[in-house]
């Protein structure tokens, strides 16, 4: 399928966006922790190797689209298997808006994208995208639904907006923290309706992107800041995971005279599409340049860019498209990211169906 993100979402907004739910929905994950700590990892041998997915939309609302989901589902057991992770984490827009043709709905949706996980045995995050926060569908009830297996990695705090905001602890040999990745909800939309001090983004729709809101980022600093204090006054180097980019993504490309965009320096990887971030910069990465531990950021939500550079000492990173139902003609994949205990920094690479690589990327190593 290869069409533009405007005919993508045109589409998307032309199909119903409100949902009679006749059930009730899940319960939290018995597990939860009001600060948004998931459960301590470890590296092995000095090695721990994260393997990101994103962009899956997963639909069935029509013959085609359920042999579309199932090639989705075999390209996430293939990325698994040639990619063998110790974590897979899934940067949003995974359960698309048609899923909830299935006779179990969304729930239903969310079960067949968590059975390769559970059958590699890998342990997963799950980070929304701006279509899983269609139809109306609760953010904490997605939640509910990725969160019943043992292998669900991803916690919540119940008062942050969105669902899913954690921090995952990586611990060395001696038992104490060295590296930390923090999961955001970036939201959907914001509508004109809704704020009408936001003006249009196109002709087309009456929206926005959405932006990370400011409880989220004092989450951020407060558990950070509480790290740093823990680590003897000394920063935990980290990884930040969700959907849609910031607006720092732009800083990555210089519009040239001629209308064409040039990469700035050392920056590599593809830019098939302007990055389809908030207008409103509500700070995030500002706040992880003053708090000094943020390393990198991965992104998903623009299907043929998977570009990474550095911005103010922090590396901007998009995925690779995973699911069929994405528009555009970049192979699907995903983004390998090693990590090695002892080193600050990270190696990363995107990996195809095949096992090969391509636009290796090191980072402070």
């Amino acid at each position: 399928m290869s069409f533009s993100r405007r005919a993508f979402l045109a589409s998307t907004f032309a199909a119903p966006m409100a949902l009679k739910l006749s059930r009730a929905f899940g319960s939290p994950n018995p597990e939860e922790s009001t600060d948004g700590r998931s459960p301590s990892m470890s590296f092995k041998d000095g090695k721990f190797r994260i393997l990101q997915l994103t962009d899956l939309h997963l639909g069935y609302n029509c013959p085609e689209g359920l042999e579309r989901a199932a090639k989705t589902i075999e390209y996430t057991r293939t990325l698994l298997d040639v990619s063998k992770p110790d974590l897979a984490i899934l940067t949003g827009d995974i359960v698309w808006l048609e899923a909830t043709a299935l006779a179990g709905g969304y729930e239903e949706a969310w079960a067949r994208i968590v059975k390769p996980f559970e059958d590699a045995n890998v342990p997963y995050v799950m980070t929304l995208g701006n279509h899983d926060h269609e139809l109306k569908i609760p953010a904490k009830a997605h939640y509910a639904a990725f969160s019943k297996s043992p292998l669900n990695m991803t916690r919540d705090v119940p008062y942050l907006p969105g669902a899913g905001n954690c921090y995952i602890p990586i611990v060395g040999a001696d038992g104490k923290e060295c590296r930390r990745l923090w999961i955001f909800d970036s939201h959907s939309y914001c509508r004109i309706s809704d704020n009408p001090r936001i003006h249009a983004l196109s002709e087309v729709v009456d929206w926005e992107y959405d932006w990370i809101k400011p409880s989220q980022i004092q989450w951020y600093i407060k558990e950070s800041q509480r790290a740093e204090e823990e680590n003897g006054g000394v920063p935990i180097p980290s990884l930040a995971f969700f959907h849609i980019p910031t607006p720092e993504y732009w800083e990555l490309y210089e519009k040239q005279q001629d209308g064409s965009w040039k990469p700035v320096e050392g920056v590599i990887g593809r830019r098939g599409e302007d990055p389809c971030s908030p207008r409103v910069n509500s700070g995030l990465v500002g706040a992880a340049i003053e708090r000094g531990d943020l390393e990198g950021i991965f992104v998903g939500h623009e299907h043929i860019n998977d570009y990474i550079g550095i911005y103010k000492g922090i590396a901007l990173a998009y995925g690779r498209k995973t699911g069929e139902e994405c528009y555009g003609d970049l192979p699907h994949g995903g983004r390998i990211i090693d990590l090695t205990e002892g080193k600050p920094g990270f190696a990363t690479r995107i990996v195809m169906l095949d096992g090969s690589t391509e636009s290796e990327y090191t980072y402070k190593q």
